[in-house]
């Protein structure tokens, strides 16, 4: 109990999270054994605490296992709604439910707790947008929309075509993030290998373990799954999609953290966005919320522009652009790139994707209107006229 006032008092916060009957007196009598234990200060603390501070289960999980707690842990500190089972099917009435307002990273756009879908080209800046999110979690700045974040906690990284040295690292100094904060995983220890690659098939549980033991983790990004996926899941096929992306959705639930998906877009040029999306459907069927980043081919300006979101706003989109930044390291200096953020938007993906196309009769229409114009003080020679038409964006069979 005779910790710092702030460690001391984060404990306390984090058995009260528990809900357990007994949290009150399991807290009050460890207090009661530290040489500065007063009962009113502890009372104080105790009806201070307030699960939006960002402090529950996770944190009493990560201090145990510091103090060389090694056994296993409950599935959820929540009370769970009473099961009835009949047969084989399982229900639960609705009046044992106890309802659950959403929490924001970026308002209407961005939950917590909740799987979160982010598609797109190559080279548009999707792996830097959940760089820029990564940062605003570390310190509650420069996130999209009112750029504010109160909720300040750490994020976990599983980036398999990014270097972490080379390309993370000076990502993340350069949007400004606390990397203290962010954990990157390298791999997971098994038998007959000293690291081998992550595989959400098999080690979803020990990522659960590690975000309970960081203890504030409101992040996971995930960039690309499809390298995570094992051998034996088929990224095609939507039952082996599901079947890793349903203990995914369960974890992002426990920790209240967003398990941010960053995927590719196949090469279709028909459907419907969600169909752009690499692989099966279930990559943004599953996710609440998707967004897909796209370049307006004409004015080159980009955008992040919803897919789907089933619990926020449909419409919201945001226009960004990427700026650079030197960074210095050990005498050296690095160059990277990080996300600045324009604009909110009502844009739609499908007039990005495919904008329409000007008739041939508008297009005649223009050029008459040209010749009008350029031929009203008289004669032009026709490779001037050419030149112009040309200069006007006008075909010449026009």
């Amino acid at each position: 109990p005779d910790l710092d006032y702030c460690q001391w008092r984060n404990l306390v916060w984090s058995v009260a999270a528990t809900g357990w009957e007994c949290s009150y007196e399991i807290a009050r009598s460890w207090s009661a054994n530290g040489d500065s234990w007063k009962e009113g200060a502890f009372n104080r603390v105790w009806d201070s605490f307030d699960d939006e501070k960002g402090i529950g289960f996770g944190t009493l999980v990560y201090y145990a296992r510091n103090a060389g707690y090694i056994g296993e842990l409950p599935s959820s500190s929540e009370p769970k709604p009473k099961v009835f089972e009949s047969g084989r099917l399982k229900t639960v009435c609705a009046a044992d439910i106890e309802p659950e307002h959403v929490e924001w990273l970026v308002d209407q756009s961005f939950p917590l707790g909740m799987l979160v879908v982010i598609g797109g080209q190559p080279g548009l800046g999707k792996s830097q947008i959940s760089i820029n999110l990564a940062a605003g979690v570390t310190t509650g700045k420069g996130l999209p929309g009112t750029g504010g974040f109160s909720n300040i906690g750490s994020v976990i990284i599983l980036a398999n075509e990014d270097d972490a040295a080379r390309t993370i690292r000076p990502r993340l100094d350069a949007a400004g993030a606390d990397i203290s904060k962010v954990h990157i995983v390298e791999g997971v220890a098994r038998e007959g290998a000293e690291v081998d690659m992550f595989q959400l098939d098999s080690d979803i549980a020990d990522l659960r373990d590690r975000a309970l033991e960081i203890g504030d983790v409101r992040l996971i990004i995930i960039d690309p799954p499809s390298a995570y996926l094992g051998t034996k899941v088929d990224s095609y096929k939507d039952s082996d999609v599901r079947r890793v992306l349903m203990p995914l959705g369960n974890l992002a639930q426990e920790t209240g953290a967003m398990i941010l998906l960053i995927v590719h877009l196949n090469k279709r040029t028909d459907g419907g966005a969600q169909q752009r999306f690499s692989g099966s459907t279930a990559w943004t069927a599953a996710p609440r919320v998707g967004f897909m980043v796209a370049e307006d081919t004409i004015t080159k300006q980009r955008f992040m522009l919803p897919v789907k979101n089933n619990i926020g706003d449909d419409r919201l989109g945001y226009q960004y652009h990427i700026a650079e930044k030197l960074i210095k390291y050990s005498g050296q200096t690095f160059k990277s790139s990080y996300i600045v953020w324009d604009q909110t938007t009502n844009r739609s993906v499908s007039e990005i994707l495919a904008p329409p196309k000007a008739n041939k009769e508008s297009v005649v229409d223009d050029a008459k209107s040209f010749l009008e114009d350029e031929l009203a003080n008289g004669p032009v020679t026709v490779a001037q006229l050419q030149k112009l038409a040309k200069d006007a964006g006008l075909s010449w069979p026009s």
